[in-house]
């Protein structure tokens, strides 16, 4: 089974351990993504955007110990995805991809659409999503809406961490 990540790029909090919200959802996705690998999701794939992308995938590695046989798949919409961020996002995102078990790139460059197909692309290989955002106000104008009306329409199962920035 497989199970792709989807969420907003901006928390409304820092993400620094010690601070109460941050800490909350670092426990509800640690939560919700241990069940799955209970239930036999095995792959997971990870657009690796900072924020919720790379939080899940920061707790998925650390999973690894107690769950060896799972493996976290990192779906780079283009090389330079990175390019702009400040330097320790970007080392973030470089430590991130060398720990993933794949990481597939899909366009040689940027393209106006390359984020929108990466999502597609994940939910296509994935037979069910994980979503973090408040099911009843799903952002419209979002890659995070985007992705969870794709996964919709697609038949795929979601799970919601209810999460509103």
């Amino acid at each position: 089974m497989t199970c792709a990540f989807t969420g907003p790029r901006q928390l409304p909090f820092p993400q620094r351990l010690g601070n109460p919200d941050f800490d909350d959802l670092c426990l509800l996705l640690q939560k919700e993504i241990t069940l799955l690998i209970e239930q036999g999701v095995t792959d997971f794939y990870c657009g690796m955007a900072p924020g919720c992308d790379q939080l899940c995938a920061e707790i998925l590695l650390g999973l690894k110990r107690e769950f060896p046989g799972i493996r976290l798949h990192a779906a780079v919409p283009f090389p330079g995805q990175a390019i702009r961020w400040a330097p320790a996002q970007r080392a973030r995102y470089s430590g991130l991809l060398h720990r993933c078990d794949t990481v597939t790139c899909l366009y040689e460059s940027y393209r106006e659409d390359c984020y929108l197909a990466r999502n597609r692309w994940m939910v296509d290989r994935a037979s069910q999503l994980l979503a973090i955002c408040d099911p009843a106000r799903i952002p419209w104008r979002s890659g995070t809406g985007a992705t969870v009306r794709y996964a919709q329409a697609q038949g795929n199962p979601i799970v919601f961490v209810p999460y509103s920035p």
